[in-house]
């Protein structure tokens, strides 16, 4: 209904519900390589090594680079402009990643030169962004296996108010 409080609806409480069961089971079966790898030390007369953060965070990054390529696909497909085919639609987003700044318009209603402005540094913005993530990977790993999942997924929720504070500064 016009106007309803969505913080009483039943079915936001479950979708928020749905949204946090994906990061709390990926978080819980990081921990358990991490515990399955210790088992498996206690069993070995040669040098102990605990695993490494970056073996860890490696294997999720091939295992999401093998998924990537159909999760791109399927959400260009589904955001495309309905006048363009996927194929275009694909080549104009590696232009507009290339900075090729003329491409935007295709993709942006704007009349003020924002649009202009979306392509300008895509491809060294997107570089900064992959190096802060797999920093923030590590982390989150190495926070995994020194203490445990629920530190983990109690430490991400802060993410919340963090990123709060950071969407007022005028990027």
């Amino acid at each position: 209904a016009k106007g309803q409080d969505h913080s009483t609806d039943p079915s936001m409480a479950g979708l928020i519900l749905l949204s946090a069961l994906a990061p709390a089971i990926s978080f819980a079966l990081k921990e358990k390589c991490f515990r399955l790898w210790q088992k498996k030390q206690l069993f070995q007369q040669e040098t102990k090594k605990p695993l490494d953060e970056w073996v860890v965070a490696s294997a999720a990054g091939l295992w999401s680079l093998l998924w990537a390529p159909f999760v791109c696909l399927a959400t260009a497909y589904m955001k495309k402009p309905s006048h363009m085919t996927l194929r275009t639609y694909l080549s104009q987003a590696f232009a507009c990643f290339s900075n090729r700044i003329y491409y935007a318009d295709h993709f942006l209603d704007d009349d003020d030169g924002d649009a202009k402005k979306a392509c300008t540094y895509a491809w060294q913005w997107w570089c900064l962004y992959m190096t802060v993530n797999v920093l923030y990977n590590i982390s989150i790993y190495r926070v995994v296996r020194l203490a445990s999942a629920l530190t983990s997924f109690v430490a991400g929720k802060l993410v919340v108010p963090a990123t709060l504070i950071l969407t007022l500064a005028p990027w």
